[in-house]
């Protein structure tokens, strides 16, 4: 992982603030970055521990970093820069603040009443959005 220089390499960078939720592989904070040309941005950041995992599981991580680091697509979350403290993975990625696709599909839920998105134009663009970021991940 070849940090991006733009972006602080180390704990003390970034203020976590609080838990937006469960990644494949650790949990992910909402965070500000303290120094350099970003400070005062949100961020998002994963922290991994990377003790827990096998070596497939490690190589798996690896190729999910690599594909953040590289993508640059709308509906693909972008990853600033990654580095290993001690034992963990930080992983400082692009925000999304409206949430995941099943926060925002919960709540439409949940404000409805519905078992399910009865909007057929909702569905429509979850769908079409999720095949715009297939078609450019493949």
């Amino acid at each position: 992982m070849m940090p991006n220089q733009n972006w602080p390499v180390r704990p003390t960078g970034y203020r976590l603030e609080i838990v937006i939720g469960m990644g494949n592989f650790g949990i992910v904070w909402r965070a500000q970055c303290l120094e350099g040309p970003h400070a005062g941005q949100t961020v998002a950041i994963k922290i991994v521990d990377c003790a827990q995992f096998e070596d497939s599981s490690m190589q798996e991580l690896r190729r999910e970093s690599a594909i953040m680091n590289t993508s640059r697509h709308r509906n693909i979350v972008s990853e600033h820069v990654a580095f290993i403290n001690t034992n963990f993975l930080w992983i400082v990625m692009q925000i999304v603040d409206a949430g995941s696709c099943s926060d925002i599909m919960y709540m439409i839920t949940a404000q409805s009443g519905a078992n399910g998105i009865a909007d057929e134009t909702i569905v429509a663009t979850i769908i079409k959005e999720t095949m715009h970021g297939l078609r450019y991940l493949h």
